[in-house]
């Protein structure tokens, strides 16, 4: 038997991102090089995005391919897609 999904827990991995950022928001997330990046700076970044990529007029179960050359943006937008239904195609 499967459990029942528990709502009090994230559906996704933005979510578990702003989770964490509420939990420790100074907590590093992600070191890219020399940068580190906290929890809140991610879930700030992530809620950015999605506001930008939101007014493209994409819809969800659209797919869009992304290239971008910095991990930590790519990431982060990779993310944004995903809180809004956006399947993300990645290349390297």
């Amino acid at each position: 038997m499967i459990p029942a999904a528990d709502p009090s827990r994230p559906t996704t991995n933005a979510a578990h991102v702003a989770a964490h950022a509420e939990a420790r928001p100074r907590a590093v997330a992600v070191i890219n090089g020399e940068e580190k990046r906290s929890y809140a700076r991610l879930n700030r970044d992530i809620t950015r995005f999605a506001a930008l990529l939101f007014q493209c007029s994409l819809q969800p179960r659209d797919t869009v391919a992304i290239e971008w050359g910095d991990p930590y943006t790519h990431w982060a937008i990779t993310l944004a897609l995903e809180t809004l239904g956006i399947t993300a195609a990645t290349f390297t």
